[in-house]
């Protein structure tokens, strides 16, 4: 629940009791750690011996739902370059896979979503960008996914600086209740075209 609500205070203090216990539970340290940097947006607080761990694992992993699941997680923790990396490679496999099935291809979208706004908050390249956004607009059309094209609208209008795209964004998700998701990029957006 911190996580969600990007209380991190309280996630720091999970952390240092956490790392109190007599027995310290790894799983639960690990999940604590990227839950800090997915709310702070930032990897300034993982231990880089963390951050080679992550992407070894993940590069030795293959790219199934878990992997893709596990990229997605770990997004925040990673150097934009690295996570561009495995995010290239993971969508290179899926191109050429016939085998992901629904559940493997929600893990991919959610994981290139999550890119895409590691990328708005660590100044990520613009290739990397366009990149996901073109890998998003080119995923079939299937109710399971949509919301990966309705994030490359989102994110396309962001870069672009398309006012009425993003406001147009921004009402649907206010409306359905989830504008939370993207009212860190959205503020942000606006508090830097008010310094313009």
């Amino acid at each position: 629940m911190a996580a969600n609500k990007r209380d991190i205070p309280t996630l720091k203090r999970y952390i240092k009791e956490e790392n109190a216990l007599d027995n310290v539970n790894p799983m639960v340290t690990l999940q604590l750690q990227l839950s800090l940097a997915t709310a702070e947006q930032s990897d300034k607080d993982i231990d880089p011996k963390l951050k080679r761990k992550l992407k070894r694992v993940l590069n030795e992993s293959g790219w199934n739902m878990l992997s893709c699941d596990f990229l997605g997680e770990s997004m925040a923790a990673l150097d934009i370059d690295d996570a561009y990396q495995l995010l290239h490679s993971a969508i290179a496999y899926y191109k050429k896979s016939k085998r992901f099935n629904l559940l493997e291809s929600q893990t991919i979208v959610t994981s290139t979503v999550n890119f895409l706004n590691n990328c708005y908050h660590k100044n990520g390249k613009i290739e990397y960008v366009e990149e996901a956004i073109n890998f998003l607009k080119s995923l079939p059309l299937s109710v399971h996914i949509m919301y990966g094209r309705f994030f490359a609208t989102y994110y396309e209008a962001l870069y672009k600086e398309n006012d009425k795209t993003l406001e147009q964004c921004v009402a649907v998700f206010k409306k359905s209740g989830y504008y939370q998701i993207l009212q860190d990029t959205y503020e942000d957006y606006l508090a830097k075209k008010k310094t313009k």
